[in-house]
């Protein structure tokens, strides 16, 4: 009960309103001994330091912390390691100070029993080391990555391909159907082509069975991400086509997409053009439409793909005219024999019927160039929230001559998740935009470049990739940023705090990537 008085004690010292921000000696806090018994001490101190920041010393507590803990016997050490990470979270240079103490988890093995949530803290370790991109401990994680444990190895994995360290790819091959986590990774970080990994993808894809009468087919949904890494390939991964074809009854939409983008002008080219000729034949409707919209990725042969189209138009039912939709908006220039199809489908603007009128809407637009077929169809689909984002994107397509949908575009700059889409879909509608709204080619009202720069840069610290924010901030142009944007722009570059986030969770990469592109900008300001 003693340790709890003092700590409460330094913590109530530490919570004074009236210390201002004077320095708190590290010797306020609560000693390392005794915070095992009282874990609330530790996050309670942790807490108070921060909220005057004074990073520096609760790094050293909590680094002292996880130091005693990974001495012994792990007492205290999941408590310590989690304020660790929330300092990291908040601090920006925290991760430096308490790098020896994190390297310390990340190797540590336990002497006996433990829960599982602590035998789990060396991969969570590597996964924040990773997040944070110490790139200087990617043995240490590289050695994890290769451990007995199969989840610490899956995250110390995913954080290997994250600093894109060059033994990810072989240490992913050697164990694949055990890192999920990792597969996941190296869809997202795009892993470059690696001949092990090659087979033993191909190696998982024979194990794709197709389904029979009250059994699954064995295609796990986890797996998918092997054919996403396959299709980023492209044609380096053409020796797969085997095993596609023989998993194209098992996912055939996935597979066929995947069977395009890696066979094209390859040796196997004729035997995935064989085999999606065979499903175009004899799948049902939705395996035809999908094999045979492969089949003209392949070969450039729009005949197949048409005739399904027409069918799925005039027979369909609502999930297969989706799919047609699609097909038709890719088609571009192939899709003209349908026009006289098409267009019927735009005189009845339906809720239910939105979705996919959008795509047929934008194939209209590439095939006749007129506005007036579509523009009703837009405005339908922009007064729907659900379909309000991809109605966005279609009418920054038409560019100036979606001119009559502008404000209601501007309507959805609230929704903040797309916002830089809309704000571009704006800007190509409107070309001639400038602080006033007008007849000729000006931005609506309230929509002047300086809140659209502020609306983006409050989009950039919310956002997982501020990187489509600082595109559309370079786009409005660096004449239009003011002294407030200036100052917001300079704390996101150079702050000690991390940007808080108010809609979403802490995100270390996120910030990181929002300091570096705060920089560059300002760095290109003249």
């Amino acid at each position: 009960m003693d340790a709890v008085k003092e700590a409460a004690a330094a913590v109530e010292i530490l919570a004074d309103p009236g210390a201002g921000k004077r320095t708190v000696p590290l010797e306020a806090v609560p000693p390392p001994d005794s915070l095992p018994e009282t874990p609330s001490a530790l996050d309670s101190a942790v807490a108070a330091l921060s909220r005057r920041d004074e990073w520096e010393p609760a790094c050293d507590l909590v680094g002292a912390e996880l130091l005693r803990a990974c001495s012994g016997d792990g007492t205290g050490l999941y408590e310590a390691f989690w304020a660790a990470e929330r300092l990291c979270e908040e601090f920006r240079s925290a991760s430096a100070r308490l790098l020896p103490a994190l390297t310390a988890v990340l190797t540590w093995h336990g002497t006996g029993p433990v829960h599982p949530w602590v035998s789990r803290l060396p991969g969570n370790a590597a996964d924040l080391l990773g997040r944070l991109g110490e790139t200087g401990t990617a043995d240490l994680i590289a050695d994890l990555a290769g451990g007995p444990s199969p989840e610490n190895a899956d995250h110390a994995l995913t954080a290997l391909i994250r600093l894109g360290d060059g033994r990810s790819a072989s240490l992913l091959a050697a164990d694949l159907p055990e890192r999920p986590r990792a597969l996941r990774a190296a869809v997202e970080h795009g892993l470059p082509f690696d001949p092990g990994l090659l087979s033993s993808i191909r190696e998982r894809l024979r194990e794709w069975t197709p389904a029979t009468e009250g059994e699954p087919s064995q295609s796990p949904h986890a797996e998918l991400p092997l054919l996403e890494l396959l299709r980023a390939w492209g044609t380096d991964a053409h020796e797969a086509v085997p095993e596609l074809c023989a998993a194209l009854p098992v996912r055939t939409s996935p597979v066929a997409v995947t069977l395009s983008a890696v066979a094209r002008s390859t040796p196997e080219h004729p035997q995935a053009e064989a085999a999606l000729r065979r499903l175009v034949s004899d799948g049902d409707a939705k395996e035809r439409l999908d094999a045979a919209r492969a089949l003209w990725r392949l070969t450039d042969d729009a005949g197949p793909v048409l005739a399904e189209l027409h069918e799925a138009f005039t027979t369909g039912d609502k999930a297969l005219r989706c799919g047609a939709a699609e097909t038709c908006r890719e088609l571009r220039e192939a899709a003209r024999p349908l026009l006289p199809v098409l267009l019927p489908l735009l005189t009845r603007n339906k809720p239910r019927r939105i979705p996919w009128q959008i795509d047929v809407a934008v194939a209209v637009w590439h095939l006749t160039g007129e506005a007036g077929h579509v523009l009703p169809t837009l405005a339908s689909a922009l007064s729907v929230p659900a379909t309000a984002t991809k109605a966005i994107r279609a009418a920054r397509m038409l560019g100036p001559a979606a001119r009559p949908l502008a404000e209601r575009v501007a309507r959805h700059l609230y929704d903040l998740y797309e916002l830089p889409a809309t704000i571009r879909a704006l800007l190509r509608i409107c070309p001639n935009g400038g602080p006033n709204g007008g007849p000729n080619g000006g931005l609506p009202p309230g929509c002047s470049p300086s809140s659209l720069l502020a609306l983006l840069l409050f989009h950039a610290r919310e956002a997982r990739d501020p990187g489509p924010a600082f595109d559309v901030i370079a786009e409005l142009g660096a004449r239009n940023l003011t002294e407030a944007h200036l100052e917001c722009l300079r704390a996101y570059a150079t702050a000690e705090h991390r940007a808080p986030r108010k809609h979403s969770a802490p995100d270390i990469a996120a910030d990181e990537s929002l300091r570096a592109a705060a920089r560059t900008l300002l760095d290109a300001l003249p």
